[in-house]
C-alpha cells in the first residue's frame, strides 16, 4: 500500500509539455522586472544590487528550463524543472521581502519573521505527506486542504506579530500588507519545492517511468 501511494503521489499532475514549462519560467522574470527593478533603479545603492540579483536568478531559471525542456521529459526531469521554477520564485520573493522590509525598517532581527512561512510550510507539509502515504486511506485532496490550513495559520501569526511589533510605526500598515502578501505568495510557491521530496522517493524506492 505504501509503495502504491508513493507512486500515485510522485506521478500526480505531471503531464505538462515543454511549452508549459517554458511559459512558467517567465513568471519570475516578470516579477523581478515589475516589483524589483523599478525600486532598485530609483533608490540605487544596495537596492540596485538586489534588483540585479532578481534578474540574474530569473534569467538563470529561464536558461535552465529552456535547456532542460529541449530534451525528453521524463518524470525525473519534470520534477527537476519544477524545482528550478519554484526555487526561482521562492528566491525572488524572498529577495523582494528583504528589499521592502529594508525600505521600511532597515534591517532588524524581526525580519526573520518574514521567512517563517516559507521555511515551515514545505517542512510541515512534507512531514504530513510522509505520514499520510503510510495510511490505507491516502487522499491527495486532504493533503491540499491541510497545506492551505497550514499556510493560513502561519500567515495569520505573521500578520499579528508584525502588527503588534510595529503598531506605532508611521506608514507601517502599507508595508505590513505588502510583506504579508509577499509572504503568503511565497509560502504557496514553496510548496513546489516538495518536488525534492518526490525526487527522494523516486531514488529511494527506485521508481521509474
Amino acid at each position: 500500500m505504501y509503495f502504491d501511494n508513493v507512486q500515485l503521489y510522485v506521478s500526480n499532475g505531471y503531464k505538462k509539455n515543454k511549452e508549459s514549462y517554458r511559459k512558467a519560467c517567465i513568471g519570475p522574470v516578470l516579477l523581478g522586472i515589475m516589483a524589483g527593478l523599478v525600486p532598485g533603479v530609483i533608490l540605487k545603492s544596495y537596492w540596485l544590487y538586489m534588483s540585479v540579483t532578481l534578474l540574474v536568478v530569473s534569467l538563470a531559471c529561464m536558461l535552465i528550463v529552456f535547456w532542460g525542456s529541449s530534451r525528453d521529459l521524463s518524470l525525473t526531469r519534470r520534477l527537476c524543472l519544477d524545482t528550478v521554477i519554484y526555487g526561482a520564485w521562492v528566491l525572488n520573493l524572498s529577495i523582494l521581502e528583504l528589499m521592502y522590509f529594508m525600505m521600511w525598517k532597515r534591517f532588524t532581527p524581526w525580519f526573520l519573521l518574514v521567512y517563517l512561512p516559507v521555511i515551515l510550510v514545505p517542512l510541515f507539509s512534507g512531514i504530513q505527506i510522509h505520514k499520510a502515504l503510510k495510511k490505507s486511506d491516502y487522499n491527495s485532496k486532504k493533503i491540499v486542504q491541510s497545506n492551505v490550513r497550514t499556510i493560513s495559520f502561519l500567515s495569520g501569526i505573521l500578520g499579528m506579530n508584525f502588527a503588534a511589533i510595529f503598531r506605532n510605526a508611521n506608514q507601517g500598515v502599507a508595508f505590513i500588507v505588502v510583506l504579508l502578501c509577499l509572504s503568503i505568495l511565497n509560502a504557496f510557491m514553496s510548496l513546489g519545492l516538495l518536488s525534492l521530496q518526490k525526487l527522494y522517493y523516486i531514488k529511494k524506492l527506485n521508481i521509474s517511468w
